[in-house]
C-alpha cells in the first residue's frame, strides 16, 4: 500500500482533484443545488467537496487511461490517421513545430535532448488526459445528480453539454497536434 501512495505525485492529485471539481459542480448544477443526497452547503464544500473531487477525479482519470484512451491511441496512431497529419491535416505549422522543437532543445545539452523532448510529450500528455478526464467528470456529475434528483433534463443542461464538448474537443485536438510534433521529433532523430 505504502508504494501505491507513493506512487502518486503532487501533480497527479491536483489534476485529480481539478477534473474531479468538475464532477462537483456538475452534480450541484444538475441537481439545482436541492438535492439532500450530498450536502454540499457552504460550510462543507472543501471538506467533502474536495474529497469527493480527489476520489472521482482519480478514479474518472485511471478508467480513462486504461479503458477508454487505448481506443482514442489506436486511432491517433493509425496508418490513417499518421498519413493525415503528415500531409494534409497536422493542426500545427511546420514554423510551430520547428520553434517548439528549437525551444524544448535549447533548455537541454545535445546529449540530453532526446530525453528533454520525451519530458515535454509527457507534460503535455497530462494536460490532454486532465482534459479528457475533465470532460468525463463533468458528464458523469450530471448524470449522478439527474439520477439522483430525478431531474431530467437537468438545471443548466445547455452549460453543462458545452463544458464537456469543449472538453472534449480541446483534449483531442491537443493530442492531436502532440502527435504531430511527436512524429516531427521521429523525423530529427532519423536526421540526427
Amino acid at each position: 500500500m505504502d508504494a501505491l501512495l507513493k506512487s502518486f505525485s503532487l501533480s497527479f492529485l491536483l489534476r485529480s482533484a481539478f477534473a474531479g471539481a468538475f464532477f462537483v459542480l456538475a452534480y450541484y448544477l444538475a441537481t439545482n443545488g436541492t438535492c439532500e443526497a450530498i450536502d454540499l452547503g457552504s460550510e462543507n464544500v472543501f471538506s467533502l467537496g474536495l474529497v469527493i473531487a480527489l476520489v472521482v477525479g482519480a478514479t474518472v482519470y485511471g478508467i480513462h487511461r486504461s479503458l477508454i484512451f487505448p481506443w482514442f491511441e489506436w486511432l491517433l496512431n493509425s496508418d490513417l490517421a499518421r498519413k493525415i497529419r503528415g500531409k494534409w491535416f497536422p493542426l500545427i505549422s511546420e514554423n510551430t513545430l520547428k520553434d517548439v522543437v528549437r525551444r524544448w532543445d535549447s533548455t537541454s545539452e545535445k546529449e540530453h535532448q532526446r530525453r528533454n523532448r520525451t519530458d515535454h510529450i509527457t507534460a503535455w500528455a497530462d494536460y490532454i488526459h486532465f482534459q479528457y478526464a475533465s470532460a468525463w467528470c463533468t458528464f458523469l456529475g450530471a448524470a449522478t445528480g439527474v439520477i439522483v434528483s430525478g431531474r431530467c433534463p437537468p438545471p443548466h443542461w445547455g452549460w453543462i453539454t458545452l463544458l464537456v464538448m469543449a472538453f472534449f474537443i480541446a483534449a483531442s485536438v491537443s493530442a492531436w497536434r502532440a502527435r504531430s510534433v511527436e512524429e516531427y521529433c521521429e523525423t530529427l532523430q532519423c536526421v540526427t
